[in-house]
C-alpha cells in the first residue's frame, strides 16, 4: 500500500530540493510487515514527509515498487540532478542502481557512524569523523582524514571508516489506524507550518539566520581581494602549517571554491567576509528554497479531513486473508515470578555499583538512574517495562534478598 498525498506531493514540487531521505522501520502491531518513507528538507533545513508504504518487508523488489511510484509522483526520471540518502540496506541499493542510474546516492552518516563507531568509541575519533563527514570538498576531506590517522588508532579507524517521525508512535496500532495516524499528522502539520513561517522576523527561518549567524563569527578572519570584476578571492596565513590558504567567490554565481555555499545554499564564513566587504545583506544570497515566499508557497496545499471508516463506502469486495501472526510466548505466574526476581536482582546490583554516582548501566536495563536516598528505601527509576513495574525501592530489593537467602 503506497501514498503519497496531493498537497504534500504539490508542496515539494513547487519550491524544495531534490533531496530526498529514504529508510524504513517494523511495524510493531499483531500483523507484522514494513513502513517504508521517503522524506524531504522544507525551506527551515526539517523533516518533509514526502510519501510512505506498507510492505511486508525491505527488499530489492519492494524497494524497486516504492521508488517505482515515487519517481513517478515527483517526475524523477533517471535520477539526473536528484540526490538520495540512505541507510546501507542491500535491496534499497540495487533497487536504486537499476531505477535511478544517474541519482546522487550518498550513504546516511549517522547510520555508517552507528557501526563504525562501536570499534572506535574514542572521544577524539568520534569527532575527528563528523568533521570528515561535513568535508564540503575533497581537499578538506583529505585533511581531515590525515588528521585521524594522527590520533591513537586513527589509522585502522580511517581503514574500516573508508571501506564501509510521529509514524514511530503509531507502528504498534492496526494498519488502517496507523495510516490515518499519519495522514492526520501531515495535515495539521501543514498548517503548523504556514502559520510558524508567518511568525518569521526575517526573510529565511530561523534555523537557516542561526547558520548565518554561526558562519559569520568566523569570516572575520579572513582577508578579501576584489578583482575588480565578478570574483573575489579571501584568504588567511597558516602559521602552523606555514601556507596561505585562499578561496575565490562568485557573489553572483552564489558560489565559492570550498564548495561549502554551493551543497548547502547557505553562504559559507568566506562569502559572508565578501559579503561584509561589500555592506551587503547576507539573506539576499541565500537560495531561494531557504527564502519564506517559496516555504508558504510549498506549504499552501491543504489536506481535506475525513469522515470516520462507518461512512467509507465498500468499492469492491475482496475476500479478506487471517493475517499471520507471530506466536507469542505464553506468560504465566511462574514465570513472571521469575522475570520479576531476574529484574529485581540486576536492579539490586545497580545500587551496590552505584556509589553515589547519579547513573549505572546494566546490561538488561539500560542506564539506571539512582535517585537519593536510594540505599536507604529510596526510589529508584528505571525504563518503563510495559510488564512490570519500573519503580522498586531499596528496602523492597533488601526484604527479596532476605527472603532468597532464606530458600537457599
Amino acid at each position: 500500500m503506497y501514498i503519497c498525498l496531493a498537497a504534500v506531493k504539490e508542496g515539494f514540487i513547487s519550491g524544495w530540493r531534490n533531496l530526498i531521505a529514504l529508510d524504513g522501520c517494523f511495524l510493531k502491531g499483531v500483523v507484522k510487515g514494513q513502513i517504508l518513507v521517503a522524506i524531504g528538507r522544507d525551506g527551515n533545513n526539517q523533516m518533509y514527509p514526502i510519501a510512505w508504504a506498507i510492505v511486508d518487508k525491505e527488499t530489492t523488489e519492494t524497494w524497486s515498487w516504492f521508488l517505482e511510484q515515487l519517481s513517478d509522483d515527483l517526475n524523477i526520471g533517471d535520477g539526473l540532478g536528484w540526490s538520495i540518502i540512505s541507510d546501507m540496506q542491500k535491496g534499497l541499493i540495487h533497487a536504486i542502481n537499476e531505477l535511478l542510474p544517474h541519482i546522487e546516492h550518498r550513504m546516511c552518516a549517522r547510520h555508517i557512524y552507528a557501526r563504525w563507531g562501536k570499534s572506535y568509541p574514542g572521544k577524539d575519533l568520534q569527532i575527528q569523523f563528523w568533521n570528515i563527514a561535513r568535508s564540503t570538498s575533497e581537499p578538506e576531506m583529505k585533511k581531515q582524514i590525515e588528521k585521524m590517522k594522527e590520533l591513537k588508532g586513527g589509522a585502522k579507524a580511517v581503514e574500516e571508516l573508508l571501506d564501509r517521525w510521529p509514524i514511530l508512535e503509531s507502528r504498534s496500532k492496526p494498519i488502517i489506524t496507523m495510516l490515518e495516524d499519519i495522514r492526520q499528522y501531515v495535515m495539521t502539520r501543514i498548517v503548523v507550518k504556514k502559520q510558524y513561517a508567518l511568525k518569521w522576523k526575517n526573510s529565511c527561518g530561523p534555523n537557516i539566520v542561526s547558520r548565518i549567524d554561526k558562519e559569520r563569527k568566523n569570516s572575520s578572519r579572513w582577508y578579501v581581494e576584489w578583482n575588480g570584476g565578478a570574483s573575489h578571492e579571501v584568504f588567511r596565513d597558516d602559521l602552523v602549517q606555514h601556507v596561505r590558504e585562499g578561496y575565490v567567490i562568485l557573489l553572483a554565481c552564489q558560489s565559492c571554491s570550498c564548495g561549502k555555499w554551493n551543497k548547502m545554499g547557505i553562504p559559507c564564513e568566506h562569502a559572508l567576509a565578501v559579503i561584509s566587504f561589500n555592506g551587503a545583506d547576507p539573506e539576499n544570497f541565500v537560495a531561494d528554497w531557504f527564502k519564506r515566499d517559496i516555504y508558504l508557497k510549498a506549504y499552501s496545499s491543504t489536506i481535506n479531513p475525513v469522515k470516520g471508516s462507518e461512512f467509507w463506502q465498500l468499492v469492491m469486495k475482496i475476500p479478506s486473508e487471517i493475517p499471520q501472526v507471530e506466536a507469542t510466548p505464553v506468560l504465566n505466574e511462574t514465570n513472571i515470578g521469575l522475570r520479576m526476581q531476574s529484574r529485581q536482582r540486576k536492579m539490586a546490583r545497580a545500587i551496590q555499583a552505584s556509589k553515589g554516582k547519579k547513573q549505572v548501566h546494566t546490561s538488561a536495563q539500560g542506564f539506571v538512574t539512582i535517585i537519593r536516598g536510594a540505599h536507604h528505601g529510596g526510589v529508584i527509576v528505571g525504563r518503563d517495562n510495559p510488564q512490570f513495574n519500573s519503580f522498586i525501592t531499596a528496602g523492597q530489593l533488601n526484604a527479596l534478598k532476605s527472603r532468597n537467602t532464606n530458600a537457599n
